[in-house]
């Protein structure tokens, strides 16, 4: 059993990483977080 605001929060961070892959980035490279300042 999951309260409402975990699973919001679960799906939330897929939309998230899933948005990440869409554009090329990967949510765990300090590279592409780099490439996002200059």
């Amino acid at each position: 059993f999951y309260t409402t605001h975990a699973v919001r929060n679960m799906v939330v961070k897929a939309f998230d990483n899933n948005l990440k892959m869409i554009n090329g980035e990967k949510p765990d490279s300090p590279v592409a977080l780099d490439k996002n300042k200059f």
